[in-house]
């Protein structure tokens, strides 16, 4: 939520799409005509995610953890209700064990008296699951399931165990008593301040730390911590509100190409908007909302088996996801055209000082960037050594982007 887009253009943020997605469900529909806009839903997304960290961080205490886990929770609850192929719930699945840590001992006696009526609960589940598709899907002919990507095929089970954890978690938090489970109430654990942390337990902490720079590192931007955002980095265009290419040391994501038209299923494919698989209340809770409604995703390799869903868009992608993707096509013989522009930009700074620092040339502000336009390539007919050559190990598998463009940022995964 800190790109540009999302507060200056409402209408392309990730936070107004997935708003659009949760009240188009059939128990929220009727606040549809009585929402003044919302142009102020990027703006609370962002107070929200901001929140987490100065609750756990800046005066950490008992009060502050429960708040944190409250508000995680409801977020996290949040966007994984909408209608599959929008919901995010295997992100969701994943957090609810994170916030188990922010309260442990609360969740611990919430969880402990959950487990007596497992058997019940397990029923209900199983009940539930049955029956969420025809209730919350009610848009779609009988016997018709939305369409889910990853095919996990988990859509409904998903969404109830996130609500039935996250419910928990609440309740934890809300109502939990501190020191310890209730049987151990006058044991050490009663006087035991917070958990401390320890080298062990920080590693995890440094490695997601870590990932999390990617982006900005230049070296990943996906699988990333800026799916489901409208965050660009790439290009010399990053929109994030106070971060340039001061960290992109690399220059991996600068030197781009533009695609512009291909016959070649890997590029074709390499961008993909699943909008047009939105269930018809979601279009339309989108349209009412005023939001564009695109949700572009970058399947890997051969992990989309379906046709494509819009006509072929002009993207951007650095040059080393072409070579990615190219280079083993034309050593196995492949067959097929792209016709695209190669820039290599000039950096852009928020921070020039810290190039200097490092013995970098800091470019001129008149300094341009550098295009090579009208280039084609044939798969078939080859004749470029740079493209041809197949990633490094360690470079394959360090180095992965999505799509982008230079002149918007609409919803990615």
């Amino acid at each position: 939520s800190l790109s540009e887009p999302d507060l200056r253009e409402p209408s392309q943020s990730c936070c107004t799409l997935m708003l659009g997605g949760v009240l188009a469900l059939p128990p929220l529909r009727s606040l549809l005509p009585a929402l003044p806009g919302v142009a102020r839903a990027p703006a609370l997304a962002t107070l929200a995610e901001l929140s987490l960290p100065a609750l756990l961080l800046l005066r950490p205490s008992p009060s502050s953890r429960r708040a944190a886990a409250a508000l995680g929770s409801l977020f996290h609850v949040t966007i994984c209700q909408m209608v599959s192929p929008m919901s995010v719930y295997p992100f969701s699945v994943l957090m609810a064990p994170l916030y188990v840590f922010v309260i442990p001992e609360q969740a611990t006696q919430v969880f402990d008296l959950v487990r007596r009526w497992a058997g019940l609960l397990v029923v209900v589940y199983a009940a539930a699951c049955r029956i969420w598709i025809p209730l919350m899907a009610d848009d779609l002919p009988p016997g018709e399931e939305p369409f889910e990507y990853p095919p996990y095929g988990c859509w409904a089970p998903g969404v109830i165990w996130c609500l039935a954890a996250y419910a928990c978690l609440v309740a934890a938090a809300a109502f939990g008593r501190g020191g310890g489970s209730p049987s151990s109430a006058e044991g050490p654990a009663a006087t035991a301040g917070p958990p401390r942390a320890t080298a062990r337990g920080r590693i995890p902490a440094f490695a997601v730390a870590a990932f999390g720079l990617c982006p900005y590192l230049g070296i990943r931007t996906y699988p990333a911590l800026a799916m489901f955002s409208n965050l660009r980095t790439e290009g010399g265009r990053s929109n994030h509100r106070f971060i340039g290419d001061d960290f992109d040391l690399t220059g991996w994501q600068r030197d781009y190409i533009t695609v512009h038209a291909t016959d070649i299923p890997a590029l074709r494919l390499l961008q993909v908007d699943l909008a047009p698989l939105f269930t018809p209340a979601t279009k339309q809770a989108l349209a009412a909302i005023g939001s564009e409604g695109e949700f572009w995703l970058t399947p890997p390799l051969k992990a989309w088996p379906y046709p494509p869903t819009r006509d072929f868009k002009p993207y951007s992608v650095p040059f080393l996801e072409l070579r990615r993707r190219l280079a083993p096509l034309r050593a196995a013989g492949g067959n097929g055209t792209v016709n695209y522009t190669r820039t290599v930009a000039r950096p852009r700074f928020a921070l020039p000082s810290l190039w200097r620092a490092l013995g970098r040339i800091v470019p001129g502000e008149d300094e341009e960037d550098r295009v090579l336009r009208n280039m084609s390539y044939d798969l078939a007919s080859g004749g470029d050594p740079e493209l041809e050559e197949p990633l490094p190990q360690w470079l394959a598998t360090l180095a992965r982007f999505r799509s982008f463009d230079v002149g918007y940022s609409p919803c990615r995964h």
